[in-house]
């Protein structure tokens, strides 16, 4: 068993995933080998779970029943940074990067007759946003979304959901505010997404909008916080994303390298500091 978690110890998330360092904002996604991106594969989802983002109570129910069907299905490792601010990883025992599970995110608030709603692609292990399936049974997947994940099992694939899913192409430099109207609008525009909204503009805030609800929050248990918060219609809750979110996300993978590294200690430690002070701060 000691063997097993030094060899999760040794897993680090890299710029493949929504998380990216600061060093590497700059840089381009990395590149699978050339027969990787001939080759044609088709992945089908282990298992099925549902986001109700309807108001902040049930979108921290929904994301705790998720943690918990990732770890019974397939035996994720949690590690809990010691400090506090960080949350939880998951991260396969095998170190298995492959497989993915669709998320169904509702949101009853807005959701019209006939039960439409957004189906999201999520990779197992790292949590990446691979792509979304829109009412019509299309799925579109980011242009730097592994090969197994831009073909799934039972949907027809329509095309390119954003040509990255990296913040660096998504937002850059830029910032936005995530509240209850912002993530509304996303919800509505995304429902009704299809290859003429590429060409529509604003798709990548609510693309931001939507690996943060799904990917950071089910990582970070302080960005579930934030965005319960941000989810309560009758707040005035607004998050500066660049504020709040991204001293978060963007050190993660630094941060993960430092704190296990045995050599480092107190490095990794003055991190979590830096960002609690973040979380603490107020709204902006």
């Amino acid at each position: 068993m000691k063997e097993t978690l030094n060899s999760i110890n040794d897993t680090v998330l890299d710029s493949e995933t929504n998380l990216v360092s600061e060093e590497d904002l700059s840089q381009p996604q990395k590149t699978k080998e050339n027969d990787d991106l001939k080759r044609q594969v088709s992945t089908t989802p282990e298992f099925e779970v549902t986001l109700d983002i309807t108001n902040g109570r049930t979108f921290v129910e929904g994301l705790s029943t998720i943690r918990d069907t990732l770890v019974a299905t397939r035996g994720v490792a949690t590690r809990i940074a010691q400090v506090g601010h960080i949350g939880e990883q998951l991260i396969s025992l095998e170190g298995r990067q492959d497989g993915c599970f669709i998320l169904n995110l509702r949101h009853y608030g807005i959701e019209q007759e006939g039960g439409r709603y957004i189906r999201i692609i999520v990779t197992l292990g790292d949590l990446y946003v691979a792509g979304m399936i829109n009412n019509n049974n299309e799925y579109f997947h980011f242009g730097d979304a592994d090969q197994q994940f831009r073909n799934i099992n039972g949907f027809a694939t329509a095309g390119i959901l954003y040509r990255s899913g990296n913040y660096n192409h998504l937002i850059g430099n830029g910032d936005l505010q995530i509240n209850w109207a912002a993530i509304s609008n996303m919800y509505q525009s995304l429902l009704n997404f299809s290859s003429s909204s590429n060409s529509s503009g604003g798709q990548n805030k609510n693309l931001v909008i939507l690996i943060t609800l799904i990917s950071e929050s089910l990582r970070f248990y302080r960005i579930t916080s934030l965005m319960a918060g941000a989810l309560e219609e009758d707040s005035f809750n607004s998050i500066n994303w660049g504020e709040r979110i991204r001293p978060t996300v963007t050190n993660w993978g630094g941060i993960t390298r430092t704190f296990w590294d045995n050599s480092y200690p107190f490095d990794a430690i003055r991190w979590l500091f830096i960002l609690s002070f973040y979380a603490n701060k107020p709204n902006g």
